[in-house]
């Protein structure tokens, strides 16, 4: 049976035989020992106690250590992919605005394309006509020919004159 012992009742005792008050060398003697183990064992008890919380407390800060690298790597990896998310974006809006750029500039060599093609027809309307007009002899419907000629092949500067 496990004997309970009153703390504050044994201090006093304690104290007591310190100043070595109403105690008699027989009842130290009987008394100390059982004491002594009593609180030996407590002290035993609470010891192993405290070893096993202070092993809990350290899984734990062990644990928490743990997550708490885990947590930073985690936010380190969330920072890259945010910046290669960025620079994603960025390249993406460059090339938005190259393509933006190149169906501009395809707008305009279609343009280009197609005015060519029209002067092309006119040229080779004209060069058909001077080859007729050039077998009936007539020089003036020749002149005439090689302005349509010139104007179709320099446009730009006939509307200029």
């Amino acid at each position: 049976m496990t004997e309970v012992r009153d703390w504050n009742k044994d201090m006093e005792l304690c104290e007591r035989m310190q100043r070595n008050e109403g105690w008699s060398v027989r009842d130290q003697i009987a008394e100390q020992p059982q004491m002594s183990i009593y609180w030996l064992q407590q002290y035993a008890a609470e010891k192993e106690r405290a070893d096993k919380a202070t092993d809990t407390a350290a899984e734990w800060i062990c644990k928490y250590n743990g997550e708490e690298a885990r947590f930073q790597r985690q936010n380190r990896e969330l920072a890259e992919t945010k910046e290669r998310v960025d620079r994603l974006h960025s390249m993406i809006e460059d090339m938005i605005e190259d393509i933006e750029a190149w169906k501009e500039e395809a707008a305009i060599q279609a343009q280009l394309y197609l005015e060519t093609e029209a002067r092309e027809k006119k040229l080779r309307e004209a060069i058909e006509k001077a080859i007729s007009q050039s077998w009936s002899g007539d020089m003036s419907a020749l002149l005439d020919i090689k302005n349509e000629l010139k104007a179709s092949l320099y446009p730009k500067e006939e509307e200029a004159k």
